[in-house]
């Protein structure tokens, strides 16, 4: 059975605000992690003296978690339309 990935439609403002914040929750910290581990990554291979090409994928990787982090908290602050809003079609 499919289960939908994204927050049901038919629940009230609160409960969606809840739902929400804690799927940017552990998503921010997974992305941190990530990225953290990344950087950690990088260093050690400045350390080992590894081709600078290899460091510099590793950063490059660094620096799209951290634009999915903006991406996320953008549409975490964008968030669901107001239900009480009229069309103004």
């Amino acid at each position: 059975m499919f289960l939908p990935r994204g927050i049901p439609e038919d629940v009230d403002d609160e409960t969606y605000q809840r739902i929400a914040r804690s799927f940017y929750v552990v998503r921010m910290v997974r992305y941190a992690l990530l990225a953290g581990f990344l950087v950690l990554f990088a260093v050690g291979f400045e350390l080992k003296g590894w081709p600078h090409a290899a460091t510099a994928v590793i950063g490059i990787a660094a620096l799209a978690v951290l634009v999915l982090m903006a991406r996320t908290h953008q549409r975490y602050v964008s968030g669901r339309p107001s239900s009480s809003a009229s069309p103004t079609d």
